[in-house]
């Protein structure tokens, strides 16, 4: 199966259960018409603290500067956007758009007043968007695998789909605090001896960790996929994508391509319409839509290389058996 046919499978799944989308329609109509969660009172804060600073630079911005763009983001951003979990595939129309939740334009604004119930709440937000996420994709990953659907069978597989994918989110935060912190020693201890040479360095190690993100970006790209499908383990979810990819890499980057620019395409169209009327209401709808039929491609093709996989090997199992 080329990558066309898996985004016509994907796009043609959907088209048949057209139910699936339920879930980011409902998210997106919440963020469009439902209460708003602003963080303003907390970045004013920061933004106090910031302002106070000596005008050095912090990067490429002095204090003065970044104190106006954090105050910029708690004014524009709604808390409730981490509903919607971009790890999970989900689409959203409305997610991390600016929402003017500062601006006296929405009635129903919720404040958060303090630095902990902001981590708190956002923490509680995180887990609760990966659960819809799980509710998302297990009934189309049995839809793909054209398996029966029944309650039981979804709550289990969601709620297992969100173990895994919450010790996903904490190792990759980890991992990220730990490099981070391995290279600002490394800068830090180059930066006694020589200004420049620790500047190159942090140059040189940050591309580095540019690579090696895309790296493992690419390799572990169906891991969810994996997860959903074939209801197995983290580590053996990702095992599978690395196999997956490694022998279809060029059709893999070929399905990201495909996918990037028909999402951007859409794109263009759906904030074009989205204008608070009616006509965002219909925006919202064909994002789901379009989304969704991209996700239900990404599983389909998943599925078909990985049986293909598994196909080549049988042969071989059967071969070194016999000998």
């Amino acid at each position: 199966m080329s990558v066309i046919d898996t985004l016509s499978a994907g796009f043609d799944t959907i088209t048949r259960r057209l139910w699936l989308i339920t879930l980011p329609v409902l998210v997106d109509l919440y963020l469009w018409r439902g209460p708003q969660l602003s963080i303003l009172p907390v970045a004013r804060q920061v933004a106090s603290l910031l302002r106070r600073l000596p005008e050095a630079n912090l990067g490429s911005m002095p204090p003065s500067a970044l104190a106006q763009v954090v105050e910029e983001i708690g004014r524009e951003f709604n808390l409730f956007s981490l509903l919607h979990n971009s790890l999970m595939g989900m689409p959203s129309l409305i997610a991390w758009a600016a929402s003017g939740v500062g601006s006296g334009q929405v009635r129903n604004v919720i404040e958060i007043q303090s630095g902990g119930k902001l981590a708190l709440i956002s923490i509680a937000l995180l887990l609760l968007g990966v659960l819809i996420g799980s509710f998302y994709l297990v009934p189309m990953a049995l839809v793909v695998r054209q398996e029966r659907l029944s309650v039981g069978e979804v709550w289990r597989r969601a709620w297992h789909c969100w173990t895994w994918v919450v010790v996903l989110i904490i190792l990759l935060l980890g991992a990220g605090l730990l490099i981070n912190l391995a290279i600002s020693m490394a800068t830090l201890l180059v930066a006694f001896i020589n200004q420049s040479a620790a500047q190159g360095l942090l140059s040189m190690l940050e591309l580095i960790g540019l690579g090696l993100g895309l790296w493992l970006a690419l390799n572990t790209f169906f891991t969810i996929e994996a997860l959903v499908l074939q209801d197995i383990g983290l580590i053996q979810a990702v095992w599978y994508s690395f196999n997956v990819v490694r022998r279809n890499f060029w059709a893999t980057l070929g399905l990201i391509f495909l996918t990037i620019l028909i999402q951007l395409g859409f794109g263009q169209i759906w904030q074009r319409l989205n204008t608070g009327s009616w006509q965002t209401f219909l925006s919202i709808l064909g994002n789901a839509y379009i989304g969704s039929g991209i996700m239900a491609a990404i599983m389909t093709f998943y599925l078909d290389r990985y049986r293909r996989w598994q196909g080549e090997q049988a042969p071989e199992a059967v071969e070194n058996k016999g000998g």
